[in-house]
């Protein structure tokens, strides 16, 4: 009777807000323990601004019109009007005028501006000058670099929590909160401890629990249902570590698969003086990538399981029913996770399907690395299904549960 109590006082909305506040200031301030490593690594980095940080918006395209510059190339040329937002020397400037040149043989690299870009402009030491504009001063290069796209992200950003919080109400708030802090978590725990040559595994699985746990109290509550997702979530992830330890000597990887990575590395040791544990990293890659996966296995099947323990006689039925809904969640997310991992490396797939034959491509690392993460991170959200089926069965229906393994409660 006294469980049944503190369960019913724990679902109370109150009560629900009340432990939200707690876990967000106890999260808070766990993370404010890693602070002095992340000041250490990101240092001055967001207070440093560019040398020449001219910003102006396009008002009006004023020309258009096609040149041969100095190498004989063809050009075409654009004249746009622009309002002055900041960075410029003389305040008293509102307008200014722009040139864009475009030479024909490079403009898959760039792209012309639209009226209402936000662009940033350089002082005209490539322009030539002709009759007709002369006196032009300013440029921009039409490079991706080249504009300022912070005002249609923030836009973004805002239909994106105004859809969460319309949809889901307090839930969705909750759902933001842990969104921020699980994102805090790559920021401020993960990412310098691994440019301080930290071990990698072990802050991994830190970054890991401290998301998992956070999302889950924040989302579902502090309840049966939070800890059945948190035990299946952290069994997954496990099967991860550990198919990932022995699969590191198997392939005989590196780490050193492209250019980001080896430029990585050089710039570890130059800047932090540690000799960076590439193939660990390929670890906290996979665990990042199925995260998402696997929380949304751990919570899904938990609850649906709380409703099937409503009616089921005994807990092999809720384990048999876990292992039926995690058989049909099984076939859609693995294609989600396959074909999230595909999606983010399209360009380079692509890439290397025109640059090497298929006996070339399948001595790649970087394609390995790609199948590795995209099977371990499946096997992991495999291996949640029936941790989480099995301990929802002996949670949810405990005493019964016991009884089936001939074991009395004491």
């Amino acid at each position: 009777m006294k469980k049944e109590s503190i369960c019913k006082a724990l679902e109370n909305r109150y009560v629900k807000i009340g432990i939200s506040i707690v876990t967000i200031v106890f999260a808070i301030l766990f993370l404010l323990i890693f602070a002095g490593d992340a000041k250490k690594v990101y240092g001055d980095r967001f207070n440093t601004k560019l040398k020449y940080p001219h910003e102006a918006k396009i008002v009006e395209v004023i020309d258009n019109f096609q040149e041969v510059d100095m190498y004989g190339e063809e050009c075409d040329c654009y004249i746009y009007r622009c309002k002055v937002i900041k960075g410029f020397e003389d305040t008293e400037l509102e307008e200014i005028t722009v040139v864009q040149k475009i030479e024909k043989i490079y403009s898959y690299r760039y792209a012309k501006a639209k009226v209402g870009n936000r662009i940033y402009v350089s002082e005209a030491t490539s322009w030539s000058q002709t009759e007709k504009y002369p006196d032009i001063k300013w440029e921009f290069s039409g490079a991706s670099t080249g504009y300022n796209r912070i005002v249609p992200l923030i836009i973004l950003l805002v239909v994106f929590v105004i859809s969460i919080i319309l949809f889901s109400r307090l839930q969705g708030v909750n759902t933001l909160i842990a969104l921020g802090l699980s994102l805090a978590a790559v920021f401020i725990i993960l990412i310098p401890k691994i440019l301080l040559g930290k071990n990698i595994y072990v802050y991994t699985l830190v970054s890991f629990l401290f998301v998992v746990g956070v999302t889950l109290i924040l989302v579902i509550g502090l309840n049966k249902k939070a800890l059945c997702a948190l035990i299946g979530c952290t069994g997954g992830v496990l099967v991860i570590t550990v198919i990932t330890l022995i699969i590191k000597g198997a392939f005989s990887l590196t780490g050193y698969y492209d250019e980001t990575t080896v430029e990585l590395y050089i710039y570890t040791v130059d800047m932090f003086d540690i000799k960076l544990d590439l193939t660990a990293l390929i670890f906290s890659m996979i665990t990042l990538g199925s995260m998402g996966a696997l929380l949304d296995v751990g919570i899904s099947l938990s609850s649906s399981l709380y409703e099937v323990s409503q009616k089921a006689e005994n807990a092999k039925e809720i384990v048999k029913s876990g292992f039926a809904i995690g058989k049909d969640m099984l076939g859609t997310m693995t294609n989600t996770l396959i074909l999230a991992y595909l999606g983010t490396s399209l360009p380079l797939i692509t890439f290397d399907i025109i640059y090497y034959t298929m006996e070339g491509m399948m001595r790649l690392e970087v394609l390995y690395i790609e199948l590795i993460q995209s099977i371990v991170g499946t096997l992991g959200m495999l291996s949640a299904i029936p941790i989480t089926s099995l301990v929802s069965g002996f949670i949810y229906k405990k005493k019964k549960g016991i009884e089936e393994l001939g074991v009395k409660e004491s």
